[in-house]
């Protein structure tokens, strides 16, 4: 009897998301975005390069084996004179101070400033990926450069790791929790079609220095590989803080299930990251 009930509970838990999640596609979701990704893939590999500090002691890799694989950069990595040495022919930004005009240019106007100034100076081909729901963003208008190409994606959040869930994956119809933007990275490159993706820069070390001041404010080190090091403020509780967290790494997770569902293969570069989904090869 108790494990007729331990079943019945796993399978109506599984029911509930893939309700939820086909619910989620139905009310957020595009179906013209979801067409638009499949096929524009260069090659079979590609590195994703995030902005970890690590990158510091990746890049020589990077430069020595760029001319074999593709390469797609995430949010603020072309504020970085790297952009332009290694020319990425994909970029995926979903940092909502990019595309919230008036958060943004207060918290990080220059940042803002760069990115637009730099992908309008960009001379190679490049793909620039966003989530669909900010296709309205003043930023986007800011890009007149005819070597840019936009591409918006759904980046409805969807539960589970079901053959059901995995075909709406296939179908570019939502994602694994976007919890940040290596998650919506990685997922983009395997839907593209490359079978071998590699990481680096992804450190995800921020709990390491999580702290909790005297007056219960909390706050944790933001470094990234171009020397932006900031102590970043959160409004989060512990609890909440953990929950984040918790979605970050389950989406990996789900991701590295997914990838071998796409027979994919994942290879995390970063030595001292956090990530525990992936097979880690040092460099």
């Amino acid at each position: 009897m108790r494990n007729f009930i331990k079943v019945a509970y796993v399978v109506v838990y599984d029911f509930i998301q893939i309700f939820n999640s086909i619910l989620s596609v139905i009310l957020l979701s595009s179906l013209t975005v979801s067409r638009k990704i499949k096929k524009i893939k260069k090659g079979n590999s590609c590195f994703v390069i995030a902005n970890g500090p690590s990158l510091n002691d990746e890049i020589d890799y990077i430069k020595r084996n760029k001319k074999h694989n593709s390469l797609m950069t995430l949010n603020f990595f072309c504020n970085s004179k790297l952009f332009f040495d290694l020319k990425p022919e994909y970029y995926c930004i979903s940092d909502p101070l990019v595309f919230n005009s008036n958060d943004g240019y207060e918290r990080i106007p220059e940042n803002i400033d760069s990115f637009v100034e730099n992908f309008n100076r960009i001379n190679w081909e490049c793909t620039l990926f966003y989530p669909q729901h900010f296709k309205t963003s003043f930023v986007l208008d800011k890009i007149k450069n005819d070597k840019i190409t936009l591409r918006s994606f759904n980046s409805t959040p969807l539960y589970g790791k079901s053959n059901i869930i995995f075909h709406l994956f296939k179908k570019n119809l939502g994602m694994p929790i976007p919890e940040s933007v290596i998650i919506a990275g990685i997922f983009l490159v395997i839907n593209m079609g490359f079978k071998n993706v590699e990481l680096f820069g992804v450190d995800h070390t921020w709990i390491n220095d999580f702290k909790v001041s005297a007056t219960n404010s909390s706050s944790f080190k933001l470094e990234h590989f171009y020397g932006s090091n900031t102590r970043t403020k959160s409004d989060r509780s512990v609890s909440e803080f953990l929950i984040s967290q918790h979605r970050l790494f389950k989406s990996h997770e789900i991701l590295e299930t997914y990838s071998n569902y796409r027979n994919s293969n994942i290879i995390n570069h970063t030595q001292n990251s956090l990530i525990d989904s992936y097979k880690k090869r040092v460099i």
